[in-house]
């Protein structure tokens, strides 16, 4: 598999890094802050259809809209996850 190393050491590792940390941030968070880990999550399934299509298709250029949306939709995820910790997620719900 040729694709196999640009997802574990090249410009797609921010995406597999994404999908590790988008089911880690809904398995973990409760609550409200659950919902705001899963707004990207849309966005990147339509990312994936498009560069899976381009690949497809044997464009040069398939990976470049996940090169650019991944590491947004990451980023995202990491202010999510540190401030919706999960304990800070059930002393909200306390108060």
């Amino acid at each position: 598999m040729s694709w196999m190393p640009f997802f574990l050491f090249g410009w797609g590792s921010t995406f597999a890094a994404y999908v590790v940390l988008q089911v880690l941030t809904v398995a973990t968070l409760k609550g409200a802050v659950r919902y705001a880990a899963l707004l990207p999550l849309p966005f990147m399934i339509g990312v994936a259809v498009v560069t899976v299509s381009a690949w497809h298709n044997q464009s040069n250029l398939w990976p470049i809209v996940m090169i650019f949306a991944s590491p947004l939709a990451l980023l995202y995820l990491l202010f999510v996850g540190l401030g919706g910790s999960p304990t800070n997620a059930t002393r909200c719900a306390a108060d």
